[in-house]
């Protein structure tokens, strides 16, 4: 369920009786990842496997699902004794992207498999029948400072965690929380900016965490905040304005710019369809589609203010792991500018910004977990 691959296969191993000594070993991913370690097998007269194996990882694919995937480096253990099989180990995240919009392993069609000239032992059982596999047991610390991805559904946010994985490989339970870095959400055509953020993993079987982002943006007079809550497939959405008006004044405002009493029936149509998508949490996720046939981290589409009528693009992407570069582009003026990040630490982060109107700066950022 993982969709873990290992490729190109090369190892160094002493057979000494029953025990296979693995004096190196090391296997790429597929994607450019590579894993090296070493270790021992034996096979027991039961027929069970023991194991004690070590692992290097370098930027390898642990996970690769349609809703999840995940490159990792850092250290494993892997040990099959007379308790079961564990997987131990402290990860640091390269990448991880989380598809709220995708369906997750459970929906993958599985493949009966039949096994035939299955040797027997005494008794015509096969020895894996008197000795069937336990699940592989799983205690897993993750780091990922940065480069943690929740997109789809008109999200397009990215988070630094930290994360223990537990349960089996084929249960997963994920637990933890994770802090906002920067995202937004494009709702009703409008992009919101999230200003704070957390997601809460309760060690479900379902990777599902609860959301918790907040929004504030003006427009026509209002100062509109956007809140969403709840598990990030389907989180509910909720709308409040300064000076308070009632959620289908402020939807009126936030698609037509006018209170509901000047609407036209057919935008008294639009409302109503809005007021239904709104309740029940359903958003088109097109920016969603073209990031990704972009090859793009981040990709939003600002709609035009009194002061800028024509929309603005902005696309971002990591040159590496710790270089983020973007560039918007205002498509009434044609004004482009870019924006080259470096993250010196975990917490500290210079910016350079650079305008095709020869402005410039550069910003120091600084933030905290606390």
């Amino acid at each position: 369920k993982s969709g873990f691959v290992a490729e190109d296969i090369a190892a160094e191993a002493r057979l000494e009786g029953r025990r296979l000594t693995l004096e190196r070993l090391a296997a790429g991913d597929g994607n450019g990842g590579r894993l090296a370690g070493g270790g021992w097998l034996e096979l027991t007269p039961r027929g069970r496997t023991l194991a004690d194996l070590s692992l290097d990882l370098s930027r390898v694919q642990i996970m690769r699902r349609p809703d999840l995937r995940a490159l990792a480096s850092g250290e494993l253990h892997f040990l099959a004794d007379s308790e079961g099989r564990r997987l131990t180990g402290d990860l640091e995240a390269d990448r991880v992207e989380l598809h709220v919009d995708r369906k997750d392993a459970e929906d993958v069609p599985r493949i009966d498999v039949v096994e035939i000239n299955v040797g027997t032992g005494p008794g015509g059982k096969s020895a894996a029948a008197r000795a069937p596999r336990r699940p592989l047991r799983l205690d897993l610390r993750i780091r990922a400072p940065r480069r943690l991805f929740v997109q789809g559904r008109g999200l397009d946010t990215e988070w630094g965690a930290e994360l223990d994985i537990e349960g089996s490989a084929d249960r997963p339970r994920v637990s933890g929380t994770a802090r906002l870095i920067k995202g937004s959400f494009d709702f009703l055509g409008r992009r919101f900016d999230f200003s704070e953020g957390t997601l809460l993993f309760g060690g479900g079987e379902r990777i599902d965490p609860i959301a918790h982002l907040v929004a504030r943006q003006p427009t026509e007079g209002l100062e509109v905040t956007l809140t969403l809550d709840g598990p990030i497939s389907k989180p509910t959405v909720r709308l409040a304005s300064s000076p308070a008006l009632p959620e289908d004044e402020i939807l009126a405002h936030l698609l037509f710019g006018t209170s509901t009493v000047s609407l036209s029936p057919i935008e008294g149509i639009q409302l109503a369809s809005a007021l239904a998508g709104l309740a029940g949490g359903s958003v088109f996720d097109v920016i969603g589609n073209a990031r990704s046939l972009l090859g793009l981290d981040r990709l939003s589409i600002s709609p035009g203010t009194e002061s800028a009528a024509a929309p603005r693009i902005t696309g971002g992407k990591y040159l590496s792991d710790k270089v983020y570069f973007e560039v918007a582009t205002d498509t009434g003026t044609g004004t482009a500018e870019g924006v080259l990040e470096w993250s010196l630490t975990r917490n500290l982060s210079i910016a350079s910004r650079v305008r095709s109107d020869q402005e410039s700066s550069i910003r120091v950022r600084w933030s905290w977990s606390y």
